[in-house]
């Protein structure tokens, strides 16, 4: 179950790799696409946030994600697919100058039910329509409409028992089928749905690959930080480089354990007074040597990033932090004092990730352990430390 989901959600997020966030303002939808309503609606690029949003604020959905392929000589056929279940959460970790700092991560069931973070995406939208959330005046305003890639419709839905007045947008281009339903009255994105199809023409044989994320919203909180105020570290700069090097330790069941090297280096592309963009190029060695890039945001309102604020190291005790009701994760400080705090986010099941800050707030050191998930599976250690 869990590797489909995967699959489909790769292949998702892969659709969304090349945003770049610097020098502008693009907001993902949970699915990590972009959201196309600040294009076709300016009135949206220049609208305030719905009153409710505020930092630490987070979002959560149900994802419901499959793949189907099929091939055929004269036509195009889907076959069923398998699906996947999991959850998508999106922070805001920074509001800042009319824009919102925000990252989604995505987590995945094991064949047991416990999640695990799988996937992230970054992004930094403006206030008026971003990853979860456009400004419910405006969403009023806009008429209903109908045109070859673009309907607009005011209707009725229920979630969860709860009824909603809701305008949904449906985009259609010739490989990609796009829906988004806001609630008219909160501004709040309530569903959300992708269908992407990729074809190839082989030997005389039309074959399709389609894949299929369904993101429904289940609720809203807002994640309290352990520090009340802070700033940027000063020693974080624009252009600056940090170096992660360790390596993955695999224990598989019968067999020998094995290990191969890996390498993070993060690059800081722009710096602001409570966010930094970044870009992070992961360098690793398996069977076959592989490279991949990702973009991230890191803001004083998020647990878990690459710093916390310098002020708050030797003064904050020991204890959870947070325990969330939808992923089942708790994040807990392990150890603090003047030279250091660690922090422990864990499943309580089978998932387990220590992050290591000096006495300067910056992220020393990443240990995350994966236990077996079922009689054949693996045990997976990945460590990795701060080398420059």
């Amino acid at each position: 179950m869990s590797r489909v989901y995967l699959i489909s959600l790769s292949l998702l997020f892969a659709l969304s790799a090349s945003l770049v966030l610097t020098g502008g303002a693009t907001s993902n939808l949970p699915s990590g696409l972009e959201n196309p309503l600040t294009i076709r609606y300016p009135q949206l690029a220049q609208a305030a946030a719905p009153d409710w949003l505020v930092e630490g604020t987070r979002a959560t959905y149900y994802v419901i994600s499959g793949t189907a392929d099929s091939e055929q000589d004269t036509s195009v056929e889907y076959g069923s697919g398998n699906a996947g279940y999991g959850l998508s959460q999106t922070d805001i970790v920074a509001l800042e100058n009319g824009r919102a700092a925000a990252n989604t991560q995505t987590y995945a069931p094991d064949s047991f039910g416990a999640l695990r973070p799988v996937l992230g995406t970054a992004s930094v939208s403006l206030l008026g329509c971003g990853d979860f959330w456009c400004n419910p005046n405006v969403l009023n305003s806009i008429p209903e409409s109908a045109a070859n890639d673009l309907v607009v419709q005011k209707l009725p839905l229920t979630l969860s028992g709860k009824s909603y007045q809701t305008i949904r947008f449906d985009f259609t281009d010739d490989t990609l089928q796009m829906a988004m339903v806001y609630d008219l009255d909160s501004g709040i994105l309530l569903y959300h749905i992708v269908d992407y199809s990729s074809y190839s023409n082989r030997n005389s044989y039309l074959s399709t690959s389609s894949n299929h994320a369904t993101y429904e919203f289940r609720d809203l909180r807002t994640v309290q930080m352990p520090w009340k105020r802070g700033v940027l570290p000063s020693w974080l700069v624009a252009h600056d480089t940090l170096t992660y090097q360790g390596q993955t330790a695999v224990q598989v069941q019968g067999a020998q354990p094995y290990g191969f090297p890996r390498t993070i280096q993060g690059v800081v592309t722009a710096l602001h007074n409570r966010y930094a963009e970044m870009t992070f190029t992961t360098y690793a060695k398996d069977a076959v040597a592989t490279t991949s890039s990702t973009t991230s945001v890191g803001g004083i309102n998020q647990l878990l990033g690459f710093w916390i604020p310098e002020d708050a190291v030797g003064k904050l005790g020991t204890g959870t932090v947070d325990s969330d009701p939808d992923t089942g994760m708790v994040i807990s400080i392990v150890q603090s004092g003047a030279d250091g705090i660690i922090f422990e986010k864990t499943n309580q099941q089978d998932y387990r990730a220590l992050f290591a800050y000096d006495s300067n707030g910056r992220l020393v050191q990443m240990t995350t352990e994966l236990n077996p998930d079922s009689t054949y599976g693996s045990s997976r250690t990945e460590t990795l430390q701060l080398i420059g």
